[in-house]
Formats: structure tokens, sequence, C-alpha cells
């Protein structure tokens, strides 16, 4: 009956804003985050727009409604939408933030896995969206015409995903990086091009159950959430020198999505408390929380959250 209560306000709450009128320039900070029923990965779930304060904006996405859909991964497109990666119907969904408007992109090539999390290559604008099994990314151009077949399989020189969870794009170099949560994890990293640049087993990758990944701008470090031992860590982009930056289970619980600002915050799921936190980290020593508690607090609308956008600035 409760769920039944707040799934009805749910409903209610998206209307309410969808019916605002959201400017460009009020959007920088908010918080796009998919949530799902089940950790890691059962629908339904829902996609949720937050302020950057963490205050509760509206739906962009209920798949209670179907009872299976859910949002496995998400990307802020420019000026003012996010790209997001659906599993029980298999494709994803570019969402309008100033009116809720959603467009669906279905393709044969997202039918065959469970989708994870996803990235965009911010020079072409095309989108990358893991799939876990078969291992391969998926590609698909500004226009959201496919590209490849799939664009990066499973084993592409040194370079073979397994469980492929987590990806991240470094804009500098247009290297995208991916992260392989299977009992051996690794990281691969790949040019623009879909050619592998470097392969990594050892740690943080080789324990610990890695899933999450984002680029540091600040540090030019990847950032890596490891759900099996709660802990995060700092990789160099090759992903040599790894140190733990931050570990409280009783904070950060089981983190799985990640994401990061450019003024060096990092957004962080914490899937045994259902919150999102927000540290900051300088690019050396320990990162620190950075405010006195979550920036999203416990609730539907965060439970076993899966992916994380931020708004630019």
């Amino acid at each position: 009956m409760i769920l039944l209560i707040i799934l009805i306000a749910c409903s209610a709450c998206k209307k309410e804003e969808a019916m605002n009128v959201f400017s460009v320039d009020n959007l920088a900070g908010n918080l796009i985050i998919t949530s799902v029923a089940t950790d890691p990965s059962t629908g339904p779930g829902i996609v949720s727009h937050f302020g950057s304060d963490g205050s509760f904006k509206g739906v962009l996405n209920d798949g209670y409604g179907s009872g299976t859909n859910f949002g496995t991964g998400s990307v802020f497109i420019p000026p003012s939408s996010v790209a997001v990666a659906i599993e029980g119907i298999d494709s994803f969904e570019v969402i309008d933030l100033l009116t809720y408007v959603a467009r669906t992109i279905t393709h044969t090539g997202l039918s065959s896995a469970p989708l994870r999390q996803m990235t965009r290559d911010q020079t072409d604008g095309a989108l990358l969206i893991v799939e876990a099994n078969p291992a391969q990314i998926e590609k698909f151009d500004s226009g959201y015409q496919r590209i490849g077949n799939p664009f990066i399989p499973a084993t592409t020189g040194s370079c073979a995903l397994a469980t492929p969870y987590g990806i991240t794009f470094v804009p500098s170099t247009r290297h995208i990086a991916v992260v392989s949560s299977a009992a051996s994890g690794r990281l691969s990293v790949y040019d623009k091009d879909g050619n592998c640049i470097t392969h990594y087993t050892g740690a943080p990758f080789s324990s610990g159950t890695p899933t999450g990944i984002a680029y540091h701008a600040p540090s030019d470090k990847f950032i890596v959430t490891r759900a099996g031992d709660h802990s995060i860590w700092a990789v160099d982009t090759d992903g040599t020198g790894g140190t733990q930056i931050y570990l409280n289970a009783s904070i950060i619980n089981t983190p799985r999505a990640v994401t990061t600002d450019d003024d060096g915050y990092i957004y962080v799921s914490s899937i045994g408390t259902d919150t999102v936190e927000k540290l900051y980290w300088s690019g050396s020593g320990s990162a620190s929380r950075a405010l006195s508690g979550p920036l999203i607090g416990p609730s539907i609308y965060s439970q076993n959250v899966s992916s994380i956008v931020v708004v630019p600035e």
C-alpha cells in the first residue's frame, strides 16, 4: 500500500514538473539518477530528476507501469537532454529535461544482453552503451544510427571484456574506458575507433567486484568503485597507480554508479543505504564527504541507484 501511494505521488510529481518551465541555465548541477527495485538489476525502476541540492524535481521514466523496465545507464546530451539505457525493452531513451518529453530508440543490436552503463563521445556526440552478456559495446552516432556490429566486441587486440559494467570517456584523448566486473575484473581502454589501447588486470580491478568508472578531469585519473568491498579508488588512465581514496561502509555501502563534475566532486551511489553521496577529492590523499549527510536521501527514487548524471555548468 505504501509503495502504491508513493507511485501515485510519483506520477503526480511527473505531471506537475512537466508543466513547469525549466531553462537551460538552471539545469546546471542537476542530477539524473536511475534506480532499480533489486540490486544489481532486476526491474522495475525509476529515472528521476533532482536539483543540485538533492531536492526532488520529478520522474522522467516510471518502469513500475510496465512492471519490468528500468534504467541502467545515463549520460547528458547538450544542451538539455539525457540519454538513458532502458533494460526490459532493450532500448535507450533521449529525454528533454525542459519538457520531460522522451524519444525511444530501439534496435536489435540492444536486444541480446543486459544493458549496463553508457557514456558519450563529447566530440562527435556518439553514444556508447555497455552490454554485459555477450560482452560488447554498442555505439550510436549523434543521429542514433548504429555503428558497427557491435562497435567493440568481447575481444579486440589484447583487450578482453568479461561482464563489462562501467564505461567513461576521456575528452582530451577521446579514449573509452570500460570496467569489467567478472571474478577477475579488468580495465580495457580503447581509442575513438574501438582499437585496444591498454588492458590492465592488476589492482584495484583484480578483486572487490569493480563496477563503476568515471573520469576525474582535475586529476586526469579514473575513479573506480568496488561494490564487493565498498571501496573507491583512483587510478592513472592506463589503470596503474591505484590508490584507495575512500572506504567507510556505513556511509557508502556497495558503491556501483559514480560520476564527477568539473570542480572535482565525486557522486557515488550507495546501494546498501539507498543514497547518493557527494565527495570531494583534490587529486591526492583521501576523498572526504562534501556534506554532513547524503546528497540524496533514501527513497524509492534512490533505491539501488544504477547510474548518475550531473548536468555540467
